[in-house]
């Protein structure tokens, strides 16, 4: 199986949760990662943890916001966690996708998506990333907030090859998904 770019969290080590909660689950995929070599990381990113949104629902809310800016979406480039984020006890759903060739250009960003369950399976969107921004690399939800790991740009980086690892944070705070830490 490929591996993640070195000095990259792999998130391997989750913190330890509380027993009334399902465990952190993550998943995690490199664009270099097939699909074929990725399905054995989702059966373990979601064994003992299910989530109240279904595969349908999540494919749904992608090709209606891809349809809203004429974007093409990969399937080959999500990634998705499921565990509790907003403390109810209830699986919830965060996965990262990509939007390709939007309006026709030649750019592509990287949504993370929250489906909370306590708010009904609403799904909450942010730009987490994209060309010439950042890319992210693995997601994971503990501590009520969905941790990205992500490559940015050092001033050397070609624009195609971000290189420096790190890992951000975000939170729902007032109906947003809003970025807290970058470490």
């Amino acid at each position: 199986m490929a591996s993640l770019p070195k000095g990259l969290a792999s998130f391997e080590n989750p913190p330890k949760s509380p027993a009334r909660k399902p465990p952190a689950s993550t998943l995690i995929l490199h664009d270099r990662i097939s699909m074929k070599s990725a399905l054995p990381l989702l059966a373990v990113a979601l064994s003992g943890c299910t989530s109240s949104v279904s595969h349908e629902t999540v494919q749904q809310h992608i090709t209606n916001q891809a349809h809203q800016i004429e974007a093409h979406a990969p399937a080959a480039s999500r990634m998705i966690a499921v565990a509790d984020f907003d403390d109810d006890g209830i699986a919830d759903t965060a996965v990262v996708y990509t939007l390709e060739s939007a309006h026709h250009d030649n750019s592509h960003q990287q949504f993370l998506a929250v489906s909370s369950s306590r708010l009904g399976g609403r799904f909450f969107d942010v730009v987490a990333g994209g060309k010439d921004d950042r890319a992210i690399v693995g997601v994971r939800i503990a501590a009520l907030q969905v941790e990205l790991a992500i490559l940015e740009y050092w001033p050397t980086d070609a624009s195609c090859c971000p290189s420096r690892s790190a890992i951000t944070e975000y939170i729902l705070k007032d109906g947003a998904l809003v970025e807290v830490r970058v470490k």
